[in-house]
């Protein structure tokens, strides 16, 4: 999980707080989670 969500930050850093890209992110953890 804490690599997940490291993995995510770093997308939304990288996009530096894109709506869209935040919520792509969320569906990245979600997927991962199942």
């Amino acid at each position: 999980m804490k690599n997940l969500k490291h993995k995510a930050k770093r997308i939304i850093q990288n996009k530096k707080g894109d709506k869209m890209d935040i919520s792509e992110a969320v569906k990245v953890i979600a997927l991962h989670q199942f």
